[in-house]
């Protein structure tokens, strides 16, 4: 039913039927120019040739809400610190938490894709083939991810309708991989809900059952770590403002 939706949209004004081509880019992924147009002798065919600039005038004319000095116009590399600008130091908890987006996600409600949590049920606790040996842990292991600022790597909630704190933990599956730098940790970003429909919820003394596919796998964000100045709130990027998604330093536990 639905591929015959699909294959009666794609068919033109004209009446030209482009279904085997849809198909056919769908499956590759997209549509690209032959690899012998790549290159102009050695350099890139398609290469960047506008201006790029190094200093940036917008951000290097503005200040630091919470330092109260000037932005760096130009690149620079500096230590994890809180909003303050003191320096972060976990080093006792030896991994490293990234997040991602899995190919089959986009933002946090698409868990509530049914065609596409067919693809993929759940998420996984994603770290590097050695240092999994190192910890002992194993395909399918089940840990808790715990920081320096959620030493239980706990979430506190309130479900709807309830007045008492529900908690939920940030544990999932381990699987190891060779694609990721040792002493890493990475988890996608779209599972582990409690809501979108997940858990039952009461509505004018009617229960609506939640439908548990939406609640499974882990969600890190509890783990992530908290700002000491500005408190209950991630880490943030002074320019952007966006949460500082690549540096909370974590342990696993295994359960």
């Amino acid at each position: 039913y639905h591929e015959e939706r699909w294959h009666i949209a794609v068919v033109d004004k004209d009446g030209k039927d482009w279904w085997r081509k849809v198909v056919y880019v769908l499956n590759r992924g997209g549509r690209y120019e032959g690899f012998e147009n790549a290159y102009e002798g050695e350099y890139l065919k398609h290469r960047f040739v506008g201006l790029l600039n190094i200093y940036v005038e917008k951000v290097g004319s503005y200040y630091d809400p919470f330092r109260g000095k000037r932005l760096s116009g130009t690149p620079v590399y500096e230590p994890t610190t809180d909003s303050a600008g003191n320096v972060i130091d976990d080093s006792e908890y030896p991994l490293h938490l990234i997040t991602y987006k899995e190919v089959t996600g986009g933002q946090s409600r698409t868990v509530g894709d049914y065609w596409m949590l067919a693809v993929l049920p759940s998420n996984f606790i994603l770290i590097n083939e050695e240092t999994a040996r190192e910890l002992g842990l194993k395909k399918g292991d089940r840990v808790r991810i715990i920081s320096k600022t959620n030493p239980e790597g706990v979430w506190l909630i309130n479900p709807v309708g309830e007045t008492e704190k529900k908690k939920m933990y940030v544990d999932g599956i381990v699987n190891p991989v060779k694609g990721i730098a040792k002493g890493v940790v990475a988890v996608s970003w779209h599972y582990g809900h409690w809501a979108y429909g997940a858990s039952d919820v009461e509505i004018d003394g009617v229960i609506i059952k939640g439908d548990k596919r939406r609640a499974a796998g882990t969600c890190p964000n509890a783990a992530m770590r908290e700002d000491p100045v500005l408190k209950n709130v991630c880490l943030t990027d002074p320019i952007g403002g966006s949460a500082s998604f690549y540096d909370t330093r974590v342990k696993l536990v295994k359960l």
